[in-house]
C-alpha cells in the first residue's frame, strides 16, 4: 500500500518521504495520478478482485486501473534485465516501500478493545497521549499502539482480499484475519507485497459467536 496514513508531511515532502510528491522534484499532487471524475477516485485496489496485472492504462483509458506499471511499464529497470525478471514475483512496492511511518510520523499498529470504559474521578473520559502526541488510551477507544520507521510485513498476494464480515463466525481461541490477502507461494499471479498489519483485541458476542461493532457515539448510558 502506497499511502498508508495521510499526514501533514505530504504537504511539502522530500524525496525520502515520497519520490513523486517531492516538493523539490516532481512535485505531484494526489490528483496528478488519481484524476477524479464526479468524486470517484481511481485506484486498482478499490474493486474486488483488485487489478494486479502489468499494464499501461491511465484512468481515462481503462476504467479505474492505475499502478506502478501504468507509468513505468513492465520493464522499468533499463539498467538491469535481471531486476526486470524479478517483477513477475516481486511487486514494485516490496523494494520501493522499505519502511512504514517514515519521517517521524507514527502509524497505528495495535488496538486493544478489552480495556475500554475507564473514567476519571469526575466520571469524565480519560485521554492519554504518548511522547509523540498520539492517543495511547481513550475511554471510548481503549489502548492504542503506534510505531514509526519500521519494516513492513510481507505476504504473497494475487490482488484479492478475503474480508471477515460482521456476521461471520469467530473462534475466540484463535486469531481472526479481518482483511486477509489472497495468495501463496507458487500460485499464479502471486507476488510478494509489503503490508502494514494492525493487530488487536476485538469485542465479540460469546453466545452467537460473532464480532460486535462498537458504538462510539451517544450519551454515556445509551
Amino acid at each position: 500500500m502506497k499511502h498508508g496514513d495521510l499526514n501533514s508531511l505530504l504537504v511539502k515532502p522530500d524525496k525520502a518521504i515520497d519520490v513523486h510528491m517531492d516538493a523539490e522534484g516532481l512535485n505531484y499532487s494526489c490528483t496528478t495520478c488519481h484524476a477524479t471524475d464526479n468524486h470517484v477516485i481511481p485506484g486498482r485496489y478499490y474493486v474486488s478482485p483488485a487489478q494486479n496485472s502489468h499494464q499501461r492504462a491511465m484512468p481515462h483509458d481503462k476504467e479505474n486501473i492505475i499502478g506502478c506499471e501504468t507509468c513505468h511499464g513492465a520493464a522499468p529497470h533499463q539498467e538491469s534485465a535481471t531486476l526486470n525478471d524479478h517483477i513477475a514475483n516481486v511487486s514494485c512496492q516490496a523494494c520501493h516501500i522499505p519502511g512504514i511511518g517514515r519521517g517521524g510520523k507514527s502509524t497505528l499498529v495495535g488496538w486493544d478493545w478489552s480495556t475500554e470504559g475507564k473514567f476519571d474521578e469526575n466520571n469524565r473520559f480519560i485521554v492519554k497521549k504518548d511522547v509523540d502526541g498520539n492517543v495511547s488510551y481513550h475511554t471510548q477507544k481503549d489502548d492504542l499502539a503506534w510505531n514509526s520507521s519500521f519494516i513492513p510485513e510481507y505476504r504473497w498476494y494475487t490482488g484479492g482480499m478475503d474480508y471477515h464480515c460482521p456476521d461471520g463466525p469467530v473462534d475466540a481461541t484463535g486469531i481472526i484475519a479481518m482483511n486477509n490477502p489472497r495468495g501463496a507461494y507458487g500460485r499464479e499471479g502471486a507476488k510478494t507485497f509489503p503490508f502494514k498489519v494492525l493487530r488487536g483485541k476485538q469485542v465479540f458476542d460469546p453466545v452467537n459467536k460473532v464480532l460486535i461493532v462498537p458504538k462510539l457515539f451517544g450519551s454515556k448510558d445509551s
